[in-house]
């Protein structure tokens, strides 16, 4: 804590600071949280102090001690805090981007709260449950970015209680221009994934709410566990909602021998190039397979056909491999899905 001593006792011109601390005495703990609440430090506006536990009185104390404060985030391993503990940072009247993450319990605050100048909120919590509370008790009406990180025992339930979530999300921040969804199903060493991993509808189902969202630049989905199926109607459902699209994130798990996503995950050459060509504005593109079928043309015969007519933005493409699909698997998934 002494090598604080050696910053500017004045504080000018000292506007972000990260302070990581993964293992200290109650001592250590007591002089930072001095340091860091004298006048030296009040012109800070980016804080990220990386601590075991997050005491919820110091929470309170920040927007007198730091008034000045736009970029916070709050986490670390036990640094959940309950939703009420949130409410004297909506008093800061320059906080423009905040992570959190919210303790299992869920419990609504005792009053609604307002963050009038929130641009990009980060969060984590066990379930849909949690999102659901924070959606219903909070407001962020200028919100651009919204990022949910969320862990569950049974993925059967997205498809009742995504898309209700990101309906109240479209109603209370139409200036919304960012979406990303990672999704971890909880899992355990000698029994494996706990629950239904299926998710019970495709992707664009479970999203379909942001379809109607015209708005949106910024679409990242992240999956560990859960079982999404896509195929290219997804990605044309896609361009057609979000032609203004400019980065486009699809992740996922495998599962153990391929089968099931062969059949049910399908994203081949020819899908990623129209949906590319639908979305001009696209500049990154990433996505963990692309399947190439054995009844698929070859894509030395097809580039003529696959080559955009003009040029397009794109400056980053990102696919982790390309696995082949039998003949009987492709007739498996149907003609619908293949053509674009």
């Amino acid at each position: 804590m002494g090598l604080l001593l050696l910053l500017n006792p004045s504080g000018h011109g000292i506007r972000e600071l990260e302070v990581s601390i993964p293992r200290v005495e109650e001592g250590d703990v007591r002089r930072l949280k001095s340091a860091l609440g004298a006048g030296a430090f009040s012109s800070i506006q980016t804080l990220d102090v990386l601590v075991p536990h997050l005491d919820p009185e110091d929470v309170k104390l920040l927007p007198c001690s730091h008034p000045h404060l736009r970029h916070l985030e709050l986490h670390r391993s036990g640094a959940f805090i309950q939703l009420d503990y949130l409410r004297p940072l909506a008093t800061l009247p320059h906080l423009q981007s905040l992570t959190f993450s919210l303790q299992h319990s869920w419990q609504p605050p005792e009053q609604r709260m307002t963050f009038k100048e929130l641009r990009s909120l980060k969060m984590s919590c066990h379930a849909f449950g949690g999102v659901g509370v924070f959606l219903a008790h909070v407001d962020a009406p200028r919100l651009q970015s919204f990022s949910v990180s969320e862990w569950h025992t049974d993925s059967n339930t997205m498809s009742t209680e995504l898309p209700g979530h990101l309906r109240t999300l479209l109603a209370k921040c139409p200036s919304l221009t960012g979406f990303e969804w990672d999704s971890t199903q909880e899992w355990m060493p000698r029994v494996g994934y706990l629950g239904n991993q299926e998710a019970g509808a495709p992707l664009a189902e479970l999203v379909a709410p942001l379809l109607s969202h015209r708005a949106l630049r910024s679409f990242k989905v992240w999956f560990h566990g859960p079982i999404v199926s896509y195929s290219p109607a997804d990605f044309r459902a896609f361009a057609e909602a979000w032609p203004d699209l400019e980065m486009f994130r699809l992740y996922h798990d495998s599962d153990e021998d391929g089968t099931w996503a062969r059949v049910h995950q399908r994203a081949d050459v020819e899908s990623i190039v129209s949906f590319a060509r639908r979305c001009p504005h696209l500049r990154s593109l990433g996505y963990l397979r692309v399947v190439q079928s054995e009844s698929d043309p070859s894509p030395a015969d097809e580039s003529v056909h696959l080559l955009p007519d003009t040029p397009h933005w794109l400056r980053e493409l990102s696919v982790s491999y390309v696995t082949h699909c039998s003949k009987e698997d492709s007739e498996e998934v149907g003609p619908r899905d293949r053509e674009t």
